[in-house]
């Protein structure tokens, strides 16, 4: 079972962007202080790391385990969530 489908993959990168572009609109419109701002997106980012990577092992792990060998570009498009 994969950890994330490319739906769920995408719409989750599409909700990191959107959340950055937030972010960076609060701040340049007084809402949000460039400190707060500053945290906000370092902490975002580091959650977007650990979910890749998380994907990653997975990915990894079930390649290593597997008794159906499948070739490694199919299962990376069901495990690897990246962002372009």
């Amino acid at each position: 079972m994969p950890l994330m489908s490319n739906l769920a993959c995408r719409a989750w990168n599409e909700d990191y962007q959107m959340l950055k572009v937030e972010l960076l609109e609060a701040s340049t419109q007084g809402r949000l202080a460039v400190a707060g701002m500053d945290t906000h997106l370092r902490a975002v980012s580091a959650i977007r790391r650990a979910v890749q990577q998380t994907a990653k092992a997975a990915r990894l792990l079930h390649n290593k385990t597997s008794t159906n060998e499948t070739a490694p570009a199919q299962t990376t498009q069901q495990y690897v969530c990246m962002t372009a």
